[in-house]
């Protein structure tokens, strides 16, 4: 008889505002001993989803079982025990590597000289050893994400959550996620699920992939998809983070999409009829066919497309300020 899924949704919906869905009708399954990833643009519903698979929230509507039993607010606190959420925003206290890792250990009661040597040997199984006295202060980006991960690991859940994990993190330190992720089940960990907008990443880490589109669940990915306003008067787009200009006499839509491939990136503002031009940073950096793929955040998400003798030429890399540009004319309203 086969393990029941780690988590089961049936029609799934969630509401922070009544009458404001943020997720609808998701229909899915997680199973156990699977990498699973979480795929889509800001706004899409993928941290709610993934608060709710972690139990710090219960949906408004639908069913959810996670381990085979029925998610209730009298069971929530023993299956959150089963459970390890790394949310992106992921605190580490003040001191020592070491004293985080064993901080969860303590909560549970375990004994000092007892945290002190599982803490240890979860710091070594990831090669952290060295770090283990560092103030987290004095550590990389990437170290502290690993930290963070390790706190978690030394409980020895059956599933681990974790929220944009190579969000903002340099090539390095992206890649020592990466190995992480790939040798989790080394740590004792059967069941990974992990949100990210990199499709290429998704696609190399994860048996399977789920896609979201304004809290529903969707086919495929579109990429450069935003949700607003839109102003037929002065022909724009609000998406509450950025004003982007549309083509003259654009009709109606709620959803916008801008083609990778129109996308300019350039080191300062060009002088150029491009309307609509945003500074951000780069934050991920994919191989995808003979191109490369650049995210940059500036307010919003985008992704554009760029060759490998424009990569070198601007010397991209994660954290570099950039400028993304395009016409309004790249702009379509779905």
């Amino acid at each position: 008889m086969s393990a029941a899924p780690a988590f089961r949704l049936e029609d799934i919906g969630f509401e922070y505002v009544p009458g404001r869905p943020v997720l609808h009708g998701l229909d899915l399954e997680i199973r156990q001993g699977r990498v699973t990833a979480l795929m889509g643009p800001n706004g899409a519903g993928k941290s709610t989803l993934l608060g709710i698979l972690a139990l710090d929230r219960l949906p408004t509507r639908g069913r959810l079982r996670a381990f085979g039993e029925p998610a209730t607010d009298e069971r929530r606190a023993a299956l959150r025990k089963r459970i390890g959420f790394l949310p992106q925003d992921a605190y580490l206290f003040r001191g020592s590597a070491l004293d985080n890792v064993a901080t969860g250990l303590r909560f549970r009661g375990v004994g000092r000289r007892e945290r002190r040597r599982r803490a240890l040997e979860c710091l070594e199984g990831l090669g952290l050893t060295a770090w283990a006295e560092r103030p987290v202060r004095d550590l990389s980006g990437g170290q502290r994400q690993r930290v963070a991960i390790a706190r978690l690991l030394v409980l020895h859940p059956e599933v681990l959550l974790l929220d944009e994990p190579f969000a903002w993190l340099d090539t390095r330190s992206s890649r020592e996620i990466e190995d992480l992720a790939r040798g989790i089940r080394e740590q004792g960990i059967q069941t990974l699920v992990f949100t990210t907008h990199d499709r290429l990443r998704a696609g190399l880490l994860a048996d399977r992939v789920y896609h979201l589109e304004s809290g529903r669940l969707v086919e495929g990915e579109r990429l450069n998809l935003f949700h607003g306003v839109f102003n037929e008067r002065d022909a724009t787009f609000d998406t509450g983070r950025l004003r982007i200009h549309l083509p003259q006499g654009a009709q109606g839509g709620e959803r916008l999409t801008v083609e990778p491939s129109y996308i300019v990136l350039s080191l300062g503002p060009l002088d150029s009829s491009m309307r609509n031009a945003f500074l951000g940073r780069v934050t991920g950096l994919a191989e995808e066919g003979a191109g490369i793929r650049v995210t940059v955040d500036c307010g919003e998400i985008f992704q554009a497309m760029v060759t490998r003798e424009a990569l070198d030429a601007l010397q991209l890399a994660p954290g570099k300020p950039v400028w993304a540009s395009f016409k309004a004319s790249a702009v379509t309203l779905i």
